[in-house]
């Protein structure tokens, strides 16, 4: 479930297409979520936690999901895959990529084999593929991967106009964030 309401996040990604086509930027955002980080085996994950921008332009919480934004046509679509019988066995039932998208205001929906060949293709068209400095070791190595680059040329070949569009949307809280923000100090102060 997301924090917000889906109206909030559709907002979000306006702003960042309109901050994009201001600064000159042309093509596609690539925003992915993070995937389970294994502990000492595949199934044997840490607790989640979704990367902070994903969360901040979508607001969901589950793995293995990444964002695809069209700076000239404004449109956004959500790349995942629905849960097989191999997973439904140790999470129960979970919403579909379609649902979960419709919780964030996206319309479009694609695999995450989709995501590779839409990428493949764009790349091939001469298109720009804009992305943040990935951190986690599993982004850099899926990154290099849609990309074709090798990890050492991916630092050098982020967006900056995404950066700095990203930073200038993050730093101004709406009132509602405002809001959750106090509600987590009342929390960690009854905590304590």
């Amino acid at each position: 479930m997301s924090m917000f309401p889906a109206a909030t996040y559709q907002a979000r990604r306006a702003a960042l297409l309109a901050r994009l086509r201001d600064a000159g930027a042309r093509g596609l955002v690539l925003l992915p979520g993070h995937v389970d980080s294994p502990m000492n085996y595949r199934d044997n994950a840490y607790e989640f936690r979704q990367d902070s921008s994903f969360l901040y332009f979508c607001g969901l919480q589950q793995p293995e999901l990444a964002l695809l934004l069209d700076i000239d046509a404004g449109s956004a679509t959500l790349h995942g895959d629905d849960i097989g019988i191999d997973h439904l066995v140790w999470t129960g039932p979970l919403p579909s990529v379609a649902e979960r998208a419709a919780q964030s205001g996206i319309a479009a929906t694609a695999t995450n084999a989709q995501l590779a060949a839409t990428l493949a293709s764009a790349r091939a068209a001469g298109r720009d593929v804009h992305f943040l400095k990935p951190f986690r070791g599993e982004s850099r190595l899926a990154l290099a991967a849609w990309l074709g680059l090798a990890d050492a040329q991916l630092d050098a070949a982020a967006s900056r106009p995404l950066t700095l569009a990203v930073i200038a949307l993050r730093a101004v809280k709406s009132t509602a964030e405002v809001a959750e923000i106090e509600n987590a100090l009342h929390v960690t102060r009854d905590m304590h």
